[in-house]
């Protein structure tokens, strides 16, 4: 096993499983990410590719099909999944659905195998400016998102287990 930034990565035809981690902002996964996705997207359409990502809201719609078949979705999350049409703006914003789409669009030939959503950290102290502001006035709006570490490894230890099986 081979744990690695992306920034650092040179050649990804070495390994015979390529994990992606990062944490949703904004909806999206982050630029590295992003562009890791875009300029292996040849090598990585013909490699097994399992992604994990954190967030503090996950929400789901029952009226769509996802884009991946393999979603794991922390059960710190503890919405359940409604109808599109019965959702408010701020429930849209966080879905499971907007959150592959935003993945995905990176790449159109990139499609993991699995895609695991995990209840992530938010620190004020580690956002900028803007963000901490941003993410201040979101934790009002919103009383499913407050300042805290949700990490829990005891659940992705288990679906890491369950993966490598």
């Amino acid at each position: 096993m081979d744990i690695r930034r992306v920034s650092q990565v040179t050649d990804i035809k070495e390994y015979d499983l390529i994990f992606l981690g990062s944490p949703i902002l904004y909806g999206k996964c982050k630029k590295s990410m992003r562009a890791f996705l875009q300029t292996n997207q040849t090598e990585l359409k013909n490699q097994p590719v399992i992604c994990f990502l954190t967030c503090m809201r996950c929400t789901s719609f029952t009226d769509s099909s996802l884009i991946v078949s393999d979603i794991f979705v922390d059960p710190a999350f503890n919405e359940p999944a409604k109808a599109k049409d019965k959702m408010n703006f701020m429930e849209k914003s966080h879905a499971v659905q907007l959150y592959l789409e935003n993945l995905l669009a990176c790449t159109a030939d990139v499609k993991p195998l699995k895609v695991a959503f995990f209840k992530g950290t938010l620190d004020f102290a580690a956002l900028g400016f803007l963000s901490r502001w941003v993410m201040k006035l979101m934790t009002k709006l919103q009383e499913e998102v407050n300042e805290g570490d949700y990490i829990n490894p005891k659940v992705i230890s288990s679906w890491a287990a369950e993966v490598a099986c």
